[in-house]
């Protein structure tokens, strides 16, 4: 048997505490417990990178250093918020081509499967969106 996680839980079915069930992944921890940790580190990189990226700039000109910080925030911030969006898109556009035309039979009529009639324009508007958003990120 694999070693466990070590995390002790509470088990609501027994009404006790008990040892976390899942298999270990980090050292003595399993995934779900060890995100809130991996979570942190993560912050502390992303800061710890500003950080360096405005020690190496502070005695530049106040106007020189607006224009760093807004390059920086946007880097941080917007462009991963576009790349979430463009894969938003894609994925839609993926399950649009995998069921449009497809029928199924419920209620007594023929229905269309996930997106009604509508499915062509939702169509163009997913390709219109998703070449935006491939834009915005070139």
């Amino acid at each position: 048997m694999a070693p466990r996680c070590s995390i002790i839980v509470f088990d609501r079915s027994m009404n006790r505490y008990r040892k976390c069930l899942r298999g270990q992944n980090w050292k003595t921890i399993c995934s779900c417990h060890a995100r809130p940790f991996i979570l942190k580190i993560q912050a502390a990189w992303r800061s710890y990178k500003t950080r360096t990226k405005i020690n190496i700039y502070k005695i530049l000109p106040i106007d020189v250093w607006r224009l760093i910080l807004e390059n920086i925030h946007h880097k941080n911030n917007v462009l991963q918020l576009y790349k979430s969006y463009k894969c938003v898109y894609e994925r839609r556009m993926n399950r649009i081509k995998s069921t449009r035309g497809t029928h199924m039979w419920g209620n007594g009529e023929w229905a269309y499967q996930e997106y009604g009639k509508n499915w062509i324009d939702l169509y163009i508007i997913t390709t219109k969106n998703l070449k935006y958003y491939t834009n915005l990120l070139m």
